[in-house]
């Protein structure tokens, strides 16, 4: 609701705020109140559909939409990983533990946590790991979902072609400014 007002989420906590998103059941619903967001571009995203969804259809409406759109992230992440434990030749059984992991759903769907989210993009870099744009946007992109990928960063820089290295670099940064350009202007 902050970016459909035409604010910056990160400007502004939601205490400030209250009385021009004008949403009290919304806000009576919050965890942090007094706290910034903390939420990287591609969770408010997320939220920004979310919230064009609440506005025209109502609040468990943007509720299912943002679970819909975790579904998919889901999805995409499972088909990474078979993907990525072919590569690894690693036997697909195991695939079992993430997939019907209680924890992971309940985090997943019960709390919204974006943590497939960020694991899909991971899984997308890890597969490209021999192009470094391909890693480079993907990774930008895990880091625009949930900074926790980005402690791994330096664990990837190691290559045996200092130009790769540089070329990964120059394109996870690229990427991630395009990615929050829009909300630092």
């Amino acid at each position: 609701h902050v970016i459909l007002n035409g604010m910056i989420p990160y400007e502004h906590r939601p205490s400030d705020i209250e009385k021009l998103i004008d949403q009290p059941f919304l806000f009576k619903r919050l965890n942090s109140q007094d706290y910034h967001s903390v939420y990287p571009v591609i969770n408010q995203i997320a939220f920004v559909g979310s919230a064009c969804i609440y506005k025209w259809f109502g609040f468990h409406a943007g509720t299912i939409f943002l679970r819909l759109f975790l579904a998919l992230c889901e999805i995409s992440t499972i088909w990474l990983l078979l993907r990525w434990l072919n590569k690894m030749q690693i036997p697909y059984e195991r695939l079992g533990w993430i997939v019907l992991n209680p924890l992971i759903i309940i985090e997943t769907y019960g709390n919204l946590h974006f943590e497939m989210v960020m694991i899909g993009f991971l899984l997308l870099g890890l597969i490209h790991a021999h192009s470094p744009i391909k890693k480079g946007l993907a990774l930008a992109l895990s880091g625009a979902s949930k900074l926790l990928s980005l402690m791994i960063i330096p664990f990837l820089l190691f290559s045996k072609s200092e130009k790769l290295k540089v070329k990964f670099i120059g394109a996870f940064s690229l990427f991630y400014l395009i990615l929050f350009l829009p909300v630092l202007w």
